[in-house]
């Protein structure tokens, strides 16, 4: 089972997932989908809404997000990724904008901007760009956390709970 707080294979709590710190989802994140590209060809499909509604659909969800144009100042990735130093208290219960979250994904944390689309697609269809959302449908038990709604069920583990064991950690 997994220690209070500590998730099964990302090492997270589920908690940590829905505030407003996106460092550790991304971290989460990128461990899915590579452990999903490695296992189907295609690490987006580690998320349901992907394949119905972000394949190949999803260049227009950055539209007027970045400049475009003649004057344009067209993204590259950057060179050396400097630290940014998160405040110190996270607000909780943060809702992006479709544009602040793209602006966010590529500037802040450096994620390749032919990917940038495709991540706000996932995080629109996943949980409306809220970073507190949970979502309870799933027929298991289990619940999905944060922007991206990662599964409690390997990745995060809520305090207390195991899920992969079935055991509790007390």
């Amino acid at each position: 089972c997994s220690p209070p707080g500590r998730g099964w294979v990302c090492g997270i709590s589920c908690a940590q997932l829905r505030d407003a710190d996106l460092s550790d989802d991304l971290g989460c994140m990128q461990f899915i989908f590579e452990e999903h590209a490695r296992i189907s060809g295609d690490g987006y499909n580690a998320w349901a809404v992907y394949q119905p509604y972000c394949r190949g659909k999803s260049d227009t969800m950055i539209d007027g997000c970045f400049e475009e144009g003649e004057n344009a100042i067209v993204p590259t990735p950057p060179t050396t990724r400097r630290p940014i130093a998160p405040p110190k208290n996270f607000p909780r219960g943060k809702v992006y904008e479709r544009c602040e979250l793209a602006q966010e994904l590529y500037y802040r944390h450096g994620l390749p901007y032919d990917q940038i689309a495709t991540w706000v697609c996932i995080a629109h269809r996943e949980s409306s760009y809220n970073v507190s959302a949970i979502g309870r449908l799933n027929a298991d038990g289990s619940e999905d956390h944060g922007l991206f709604q990662i599964s409690d069920i390997y990745w995060c583990s809520p305090p207390g709970k195991g899920w992969v064991c079935g055991l509790s950690c007390a």
